[in-house]
């Protein structure tokens, strides 16, 4: 498990970075069916 959190700097560049890292780790990320049932509600 990784956490990743902006401590300082642009905001706007992390945000991109995120959404970036986010996209590549989508194939990556397993979710179990609780989550997801969760966030579907």
């Amino acid at each position: 498990m990784v956490e990743v959190r902006k401590a300082k700097g642009d905001t706007l560049e992390f945000h991109k970075f995120y959404k970036n890292l986010s996209k590549t780790l989508k194939d990556v990320v397993w979710k179990s069916d609780d989550l997801q049932t969760q966030h579907a509600s």
